[in-house]
């Protein structure tokens, strides 16, 4: 079973780190993705490879679909 998470990718050029920042659910065909944030909210965040800390808004964000389940202890970021 696949399963889609919410996902950032680092600004640093030579980063470009795909972070997987949230749990959206199994794949299934009534599945929403909508963002838990204000379109126009900004927060920072650090990229775990590089250590560099970005700005982001609603639109960094990309859903990813992936054959793994989140591992035991994955938290959402928010």
């Amino acid at each position: 079973m696949a399963h889609m998470y919410w996902a950032l990718c680092c600004t640093t050029p030579e980063c470009g780190r795909f972070e997987r920042v949230a749990y959206i659910g199994n794949v299934n065909p009534y599945l929403a993705f909508i963002l838990p944030i204000g379109e126009d909210e900004q927060f920072t965040a650090t990229c775990p490879q590089c250590d560099k800390t970005h700005t982001y808004t609603a639109a960094s964000f990309a859903p990813i679909r992936q054959d793994q389940p989140p591992e035991d202890g994955f938290e959402n970021w928010f």
